[in-house]
């Protein structure tokens, strides 16, 4: 009975230990739109804002990233990696598992919210 018990102790805590999955099996849903919508191309100096809303409105998610000359052909990575990392990534997803965005056409890269009521806005800013 106790290496049952110490058997079901220790699965359990390996279980706990593990990070949560993404996507549906672990209450995320895919909202409608792309991570970057074809046609999207900030220029250097622009600054790209990545917003994500609750159903009142109030604002959950505030990324923001400078584009530069250095960025600019990897601006997409950088703020899909930003956005799945920190605060953010309780939120939103650029892909429902993060290993698998999609840098070759990230126009093939949907968003994950972890609430199907928050909306998700793109957008520029300075």
């Amino acid at each position: 009975m106790k290496r049952i018990l110490l058997g079901l102790a220790v699965l359990l805590l390996a279980a706990c230990s593990q990070s949560e999955p993404l996507g549906a099996d672990a209450g995320w849903s895919i909202a409608t739109q792309n991570f970057v919508s074809q046609g999207f191309e900030p220029q250097v100096g622009d600054q790209v804002w990545a917003r994500v809303f609750d159903e009142v409105g109030q604002e959950v998610v505030f990324e923001k990233l400078d584009i530069t000359q250095a960025n600019i052909a990897t601006w997409r990575e950088e703020l899909g990696q930003q956005l799945n990392t920190g605060e953010s990534g309780k939120y939103i997803q650029t892909q429902k598992n993060p290993l698998e965005l999609n840098v070759s056409n990230v126009f093939t890269n949907y968003v994950w919210k972890k609430n199907p009521e928050h909306t998700y806005v793109l957008g520029l800013g300075h």
